[in-house]
């Protein structure tokens, strides 16, 4: 994990879709071999640590598909970028269930049986059809086409502009809740069922009757860059500073005459008020370690419970709760706030505050969750594991989102990697494992097994506890930002009212 920032240096500095193009190469010859290797079709002097390092490499090279996605996201949207991103995330949360789902649906098997080894062959078949079908499609739109394409050009694909985030979304509940039903039921038609609804994006870049892919224009520079289509799950809509564009663009001629002197795009970049630079510019901020420290709180928590889980659950007293059912408990609810975190967040910026704020909700959420697991009952166990999951899967969404708001785009896929995997590895080495396995040891008999709500109640308040050191570093961090947000939006909404005078001049 500590060799993710490398990744997202290499992205910056070659582009995404030639690092994508050659992290997916090599990740399809790992998993390839580590299925040769497990299937004993290659001979090793020592398996195990052969294992060890190609999970490790297959780990690492797998940063750089999300790393390039992401940038592109970040760079090439700005209205739908919150609802974009959560897709995004809630689909990288699924993938390895996904994944999973559908192998058993078509082979189904003991974990005993040799086939199951077959999966490692599967995975590599993804790698290489990942690879293929989204390398063509990483590339950073240019400036006229980061908001939307233009009019003629969008009302040529089947969905209207303003529904093609909304059906997204509504897909990707569709797959979480296949999915979970996949835990279930297993079977061919559920894998079929997961397959078709991977693809139903692709509604979306269909062609409108009459309309044919090659009669789309290209966005040309002096084209205006918003269709003027709201949708209801803009970044910008319902803003309070929505009212500060209508006079920029239908306010007095005085007006006119005043802002048209100015190039629109000067004027935002003077407006615009950033921490923008690169890794070593943004280590030397404290803002940048205290969203460090938010990140490590959370997903160092939510590792602590996805680990121990299902020691968790057999130490419980009370009515029993099978291993299987919590971590599907666990895997929905990180799913699905993933996919709502752009939406909720919106909300806090239409009131014009920071969307690090939402830290301190998911904060305080993981830290009612712990409490819950402190209290015995089966209800509170189910309840525990739904807080967790939510504040948990919130923070990869919410991550992607503040460190391109704050620390800018330009290197945005260095500076993200810096979060991506370092708070998490950090957070399950001293919490899942250290941590964990110093409590559940104390209360442990001479075999070493625990039985009963002390196991692991030390460790609930140990990880509560740190919730609070979190939430001040949040509030800091908050506060802090209030500048950039404030510059942010209003440099939007300047934005917003140069396009619309230039669309109507």
């Amino acid at each position: 994990c500590f060799l993710l920032m490398i990744n997202g240096v290499v992205i910056d500095r070659f582009g995404p879709r030639i690092t994508c193009i050659l992290a997916g190469t090599l990740l399809t010859a790992t998993w390839t071999l580590y299925g040769a290797v497990a299937s004993k079709h290659v001979e090793v002097a020592n398996p195990l640590l052969t294992f060890c390092i190609l999970s490790g490499v297959s780990a690492w090279l797998a940063g750089f598909f999300t790393a390039s996605v992401f940038s592109v996201i970040t760079k090439s949207f700005v209205d739908e970028r919150s609802g974009i991103v959560s897709i995004a995330k809630a689909w990288v949360g699924l993938s390895s269930g996904v994944s999973v789902a559908i192998f058993i649906g078509f082979m189904p098997c003991t974990e005993e049986d040799p086939k199951r080894l077959h999966f490692l062959y599967c995975l590599a078949v993804v790698s290489a059809l990942a690879t293929l079908c989204a390398a063509p499609f990483l590339r950073v739109m240019h400036e006229p086409c980061k908001s939307a394409m233009p009019a003629s050009q969008s009302d040529m694909l089947l969905v209207p502009p303003k529904w093609r985030v909304p059906l997204c979304l509504s897909i990707s509940s569709l797959l979480i809740v296949t999915l979970l039903l996949s835990s279930v039921f297993k079977s061919a038609i559920i894998s079929i069922a997961i397959l078709g609804i991977i693809f139903s994006p692709l509604l979306v870049v269909l062609p409108s009757r009459g309309q044919s892919p090659t009669a789309q224009r290209q966005c040309r520079p002096g084209s205006p860059s918003r269709n003027n289509v709201s949708s209801p799950l803009s970044d910008t809509a319902n803003s309070p500073l929505d009212s500060a564009r209508s006079p920029l663009a239908a306010g007095s001629p005085s007006d006119h005459a005043t802002v048209s002197v100015l190039d629109d795009t000067r004027l935002c970049d003077h407006l615009s008020v950033t921490w923008e630079g690169g890794p070593c510019s943004m280590l030397r901020r404290p803002e940048a370690w205290l969203l460090w420290v938010c990140a490590f709180c959370l997903s160092g928590a939510g590792l602590f419970v996805v680990i121990n889980l299902g020691s968790i659950v057999e130490s419980r007293s009370g009515p029993a709760l099978s291993a299987s059912s919590a971590a599907t408990t666990f895997s929905g609810a990180q799913s699905a706030a993933r996919l709502a975190t752009g939406s909720l967040t919106n909300l806090i910026l239409g009131k014009g505050r920071p969307r690090s704020w939402y830290f301190v909700v998911l904060l305080c959420v993981m830290a009612s969750g712990q409490a819950l697991l402190y209290v015995s009952g089966r209800a509170t166990l189910v309840l525990g594991i739904l807080l967790s999951g939510w504040a948990f899967g919130s923070t990869y969404s919410l991550m992607v989102l503040i460190v391109g708001d704050v620390f800018g785009q330009t290197y945005f896929a260095s500076n993200y990697m810096f979060y991506d995997g370092i708070p998490a590895a950090v957070g399950s080495v001293c919490l899942a494992k250290y941590m964990a396995q110093t409590v559940y040891s104390r209360h442990a008999d001479e075999n070493g097994n625990c039985s009963g709500d002390e196991c692991f109640r030390l460790a609930y308040l140990c990880v509560a506890g740190l919730q609070a050191l979190g939430l001040v570093c949040a509030v800091i961090f908050s506060l802090r930002a209030r500048a950039v947000y404030r510059s942010m939006l209003v440099a939007d909404a300047l934005r917003a009212g140069g396009a619309s005078r230039r669309s109507v001049h």
